[in-house]
């Protein structure tokens, strides 16, 4: 493993993978995180973390309608040019 920075404990199971976007517009680049591998409903629930810029990250996927709770094992991130609108899918 490698680990900039120091070691997070995300309290997700084993396997989980993740996505990078700018999810927010804002010029920094935020990770989405899916693990699907759990039965236990709250140990599946998506993450987003928020990029302040500064490196620290903040999680809010609820805040932005992406605290999924299904067996999802990856997300992909569309951009609809005709309604300039960002759709994830699991």
């Amino acid at each position: 493993m490698c680990y900039i920075g120091k070691k997070i404990d995300l309290g997700l199971e084993d396997l989980f993978l993740f996505s990078v976007i700018d999810i927010n517009n804002d010029g920094n680049m935020d990770i989405y995180i899916c693990s699907s591998h759990s039965p236990d409903k709250e140990k599946r629930k998506s993450l987003l973390f928020i990029n302040d810029g500064k490196l620290h990250f903040t999680e809010q996927a609820a805040a932005y309608g992406l605290a999924d709770t299904g067996f999802s094992s990856q997300a992909a991130f569309l951009i609809t040019i005709r309604m300039a609108t960002l759709i994830c899918t699991c």
